[in-house]
């Protein structure tokens, strides 16, 4: 069984310390880290409430094969100030590299072997970051699986009692503690999820032994959920784990995935743990990442897909493919023609590409995005519904 993990650090200011290879990032409000046990871990430096257990990307192959964060390995890169001159895109940038996934399981499992890359960026000022993830195979043969982001929520210290709700309307997922002010929200960002499914955890881990293959059953059963649970009250000796499903994805030999965005946050209600995590959306839509290669393959030929989902509120993902690079140009119009956002505008290789527009602040109605690239030309129509 070979893993793979998705890193993540909450912040709103700017202290950093490694200690014995953990990555921290410490704050008034908030102490995260990235263990070396491959976990990302949320708690408060003053109370010591822990806000969150872990909080990791699974990519389940089958009953028996997932990679998760029991096999991870140390943090090679802890990540320094974002001092770029030109083009700085945050307060902050923590950036991790791992070994390769293996561990005391790697001789049961004869799969091909993974690195995975992360960078979490973070603002002055805000309870929440932008977490960056790419996935490489460093096998000759390809891996599918089903992608997983897994919450383990533990806010007070404690395992039990939390309740989950999953708001449809603009595809958050939060959880709290009835009775305390603490709420973890998150989001992905450039990979539309297909479900969302929260675990009893007390059966998880209380039934369960860690034989190869049972936990993996359980991740992997999780991970084919396509469906979207509501919500979940937990009664208070039981646990809750949370896993946001984003459907399949192939690598290839050699080959690594485009970059995947998350957006986590912290506050002390829902309306603002939502209010932090849009805040944290609108820097990435504003600073981090206006297009992104979806694959290394070149098309055959020019091409603007539909955007998805549509109709949208309040965001949407164009896809669109260039079979030479070019100067390309992705553009917002409304229904009388007016320019309301350009996407993307600068030169691009040949490639498929995903631009994520965010429609916050419009109003509900039809918009026009038009593809250019050189003499080539395309637009289609999307309905924004709020």
């Amino acid at each position: 069984m070979k893993r793979i993990v998705l890193v993540l650090v909450l912040a709103a200011g700017l202290v950093a310390s490694v200690v014995a290879q953990d990555v921290n990032i410490i704050l008034p409000t908030v102490d995260s880290y990235y263990a070396t046990t491959g976990r990302y871990l949320l708690s408060s430096p003053v109370t010591n409430r822990g806000m969150g257990r872990w909080a990791h990307l699974n990519l389940a192959v089958s009953n028996t094969n997932v990679y998760n964060y029991d096999d991870s390995v140390a943090v090679i890169a802890p990540g320094t100030a974002d001092s770029t001159s030109a083009g700085r895109k945050a307060d902050y940038l923590m950036s991790f590299t791992s070994n390769a996934f293996g561990g005391s399981e790697a001789t049961l499992f004869s799969g091909p072997t993974v690195y995975h890359y992360s960078q979490a960026y973070v603002w002055k000022g805000l309870r929440g970051v932008i977490l960056a993830i790419q996935l490489k195979n460093l096998g000759s043969s390809a891996i599918t699986g089903k992608l997983s982001f897994e919450f383990y929520p533990r806010i007070d210290q404690s395992y039990t009692g939390h309740s989950v709700r999953w708001r449809s309307q603009d595809s958050i997922a939060l959880y709290y503690r009835a009775g305390l002010s603490h709420y973890v929200a998150f989001k992905a960002l450039n990979r539309a999820p297909v479900g969302l499914r929260t675990v009893n955890g007390t059966e998880f881990f209380a039934t369960v032994t860690y034989a190869e293959g049972q936990p993996d059953s359980l991740r992997f059963k999780a991970a084919n959920y396509t469906s979207f649970d509501a919500s979940r009250d937990a009664a208070s000796a039981e646990r809750s784990m949370i896993f946001l499903n984003q459907g399949s994805v192939t690598i290839n030999g050699g080959a690594q995935t485009g970059w995947l965005y998350y957006a986590v946050a912290y506050d002390t209600s829902e309306a603002k743990v939502v209010t932090s995590l849009k805040e944290v959306e609108t820097k990435y839509r504003s600073t981090v990442v206006s297009v992104e290669r979806a694959t290394n393959t070149i098309p055959e030929c020019f091409q603007l897909s539909q955007n998805y989902p549509n109709p949208f509120n309040p965001s949407t993902q164009i896809k669109f493919m260039l079979m030479a690079r070019s100067n390309a140009t992705l553009t917002v119009y409304d229904a009388l023609g007016r320019n309301i956002r350009t996407l993307v505008n600068q030169q691009l290789d040949a490639g498929e590409y995903t631009s994520t527009f965010d429609a916050t602040g419009l109003s509900s109605g039809v918009y026009y995005y038009v593809l250019r690239a050189g003499s080539l030309v395309e637009s289609r129509r999307m309905v924004l519904i709020r």
